[in-house]
């Protein structure tokens, strides 16, 4: 009797144990960050999400997110990613499949930014990517420019990220977004010397005040001071151009003159100006 209540315990703790180690939902993005909580809603553009441990409410957007693995068992594929193919990278179909589609076409890929030997923010490079859109939109001539928006999504959906970028071909790449041109940059910005600058502020107050004593002088000295610190950086621009044939058509680095922080902004003007695809 003892022995069969003895294996109905340890059945029913394996039993617990088990739920216990599929209570959580996972989501798998398209960079291959694994999110281990609760999926509490699904849309048609993103997904609610809860960390394990937590209670705050994460939105996720789909385009991000390659498949969710729920605690029932059941995978649900959010972004469907063509098979890899023997011995290489996955590359989906592009949306224009034929040179003459992909004529006159341009897009702007995300640039690196590298800060102090280290690479930045990923949202610093959709933010360069977008700067770079702005001073080319008015002077492209007859190309047509891709958004930025979908230049990013039709990249994540062919799982292209800036970690195995370097694996895919400048051809494949604007086979994947369906253009002629693309555009890739890298900012290589390093911290310099700290100038502080520092400003004295005095004044001088006199009044004569005349009473029985004659007259009195009275003098008031009074005197301020302030000091800023200014950081310097030493910021250079790298720009290549690439067509659907793999040929490179622009290639060329410059150094910022200016030592601020977004001094890259005009050091992507300057090697703009000067490509073949920027029209006055």
């Amino acid at each position: 009797m003892k022995r069969i209540f003895y294996l109905g315990l340890v059945l029913m703790l394996n039993l617990y144990a088990a739920a216990q180690k599929s209570s959580d939902d996972v989501v798998i993005k398209l960079n291959g960050e694994e999110l281990t909580g609760k999926v509490t809603e699904i849309n048609d553009t993103d997904i609610k999400f809860i960390y394990k441990g937590e209670t705050l409410t994460y939105t996720i957007k789909k385009s991000d997110i390659l498949k969710i693995k729920f605690a029932s068992g059941r995978e649900e594929i959010i972004t469907k990613v063509q098979s890899e193919p023997a011995g290489g990278q996955s590359v989906s179909s592009a949306p224009a499949s034929n040179p003459a589609d992909r004529k006159n076409k341009l897009a702007i890929l995300p640039f690196r930014f590298i800060t102090d030997r280290q690479s930045a923010d990923e949202e610093m490079s959709y933010k360069v990517q977008d700067e770079a859109f702005s001073l080319l939109n008015s002077h492209s001539g007859t190309l047509e420019l891709q958004a930025t928006s979908t230049t990013n999504a039709l990249l994540l959906k062919a799982g292209i990220t800036q970690s195995n970028f370097r694996a895919f071909t400048p051809a494949e790449v604007c086979t994947v977004l369906g253009v002629e041109y693309i555009v890739q940059g890298t900012i290589t910005q390093n911290k310099g010397t700290a100038t502080t600058t520092q400003s004295n502020n005095g004044s001088i107050n006199t009044q004569n005040n005349t009473g029985k004593s004659g007259n009195d002088r009275k003098t008031t000295v009074s005197s301020s001071s302030s000091s800023s610190t200014y950081q310097n950086y030493k910021t250079s621009v790298n720009l290549a151009i690439f067509k659907d044939n793999g040929t490179s058509v622009y290639s060329d680095d410059h150094t910022a003159f200016w030592s601020t922080a977004d001094a890259y902004k005009n050091a992507i003007k300057y090697l703009l100006k000067r490509t073949p695809v920027y029209k006055k």
